[in-house]
């Protein structure tokens, strides 16, 4: 069973820096939208923002999610493989644990990771951010 820590003053920064990003990221859409007059008046584009408006809301949701929360779950988990994601321009390293599932660990615990160890982990539920991964085997 998970225990909880509180996030730190930094862990909430971040996760409000991350929830900014996307909020931004629609923000401009629109307005460059609302740019061109041809743009502005075809469904078709409002469609497309409409849907990345939704992503982008679910993603700032999550992250808000967990930094109005201000607790961190603690959990023993096995870490069944490791992901790197390079769609965008810089790589995304996912771990996937057997109980916590698919969470952000970042490039310095991606370089370390062992498959089928055993790690306490520190991480944001909603976010899927992990904060710590510590060896225990």
């Amino acid at each position: 069973m998970p225990t909880t820590t509180q996030l730190t003053g930094s862990q909430k920064f971040q996760l409000s820096v991350n929830a900014l990003l996307p909020f931004t990221s629609v923000a401009m859409v629109i307005w460059l939208v609302l740019q061109f007059d041809e743009l502005a008046a075809s469904s078709f584009v409002w469609m497309i923002v409409g849907v990345f408006g939704l992503i982008g809301g679910w993603q700032i949701t999550l992250q808000l999610l967990d930094m109005f929360s201000g607790v961190a779950q603690i959990q023993v988990d096995r870490l069944s493989k490791t992901q790197i994601v390079k769609y965008t321009s810089r790589p995304l390293f996912y771990g996937h644990f057997e109980r916590a599932g698919r969470l952000n660990i970042g490039r310095i615990n991606h370089k370390v990771a062992q498959h089928g160890a055993i790690y306490q982990i520190i991480y944001s539920p909603h976010s899927k951010q992990l904060w710590m991964m510590k060896h225990l085997g």
